[in-house]
């Protein structure tokens, strides 16, 4: 349920954006808002807490990102303490970038893999894979030693899973499925 409202509100807030010609911006400033409220275990629970005054929230998101966020992104704020909604701005964000790398031809690609990638690497995988998909990749790298090998590829919402260890998962399931 919260996704699906989220979605709405990023919608509404990437069409504000668009217009004022500030995709970019925005972005930066609700990723911003995003992890400033992630990183601070105290600052999620006075926010989702139901028994504080709205009124004491806001002036809480006034003094936190009033120097660092738009006149349109602090009303945001506000709206989503209004209608106690503040649990969703992770989801906002995400369902945000969407919709901009939508409209700027990009999808988002993280790649899982067991050791580093140098930066030759990661460019020939890229493009091959831009080719492939003919899409602009933007690309995020990610090291889990406990893939043991290979790779996972996320591109969108579509997953590829390369690694030792998923392919031990699925050994191990059609083991146990065949008993």
């Amino acid at each position: 349920m919260s996704e699906a409202v989220a979605k709405r509100y990023a919608q509404a807030l990437f069409e504000i954006a668009k217009e004022h010609g500030q995709v970019d911006s925005y972005e930066a400033q609700l990723k911003m808002v995003k992890e400033t409220i992630a990183a601070s275990k105290e600052l999620r629970q006075v926010l989702n807490h139901p028994q504080i005054d709205k009124k004491d929230k806001k002036a809480l998101i006034e003094k936190l990102f009033h120097s660092d966020t738009s006149t349109e992104m602090l009303n945001l704020l506000y709206v989503l303490v209004d209608r106690s909604r503040e649990n969703i701005i992770p989801y906002l964000y995400l369902d945000f970038v969407d919709f901009a790398n939508d409209d700027r031809g990009i999808v988002d690609m993280i790649v899982t893999t067991a050791t580093p990638m140098d930066e030759e690497e990661q460019r020939k995988f890229t493009e091959e894979l831009a080719a492939k998909l003919q899409k602009k990749l933007r690309l995020t790298i990610k090291v889990d030693k406990d893939i043991i090998g290979g790779m996972i590829v996320k591109v969108g919402n579509r997953v590829f899973d390369s690694s030792i260890a998923g392919k031990l998962q699925r050994f191990k399931r059609e083991l146990n499925t065949g008993r």
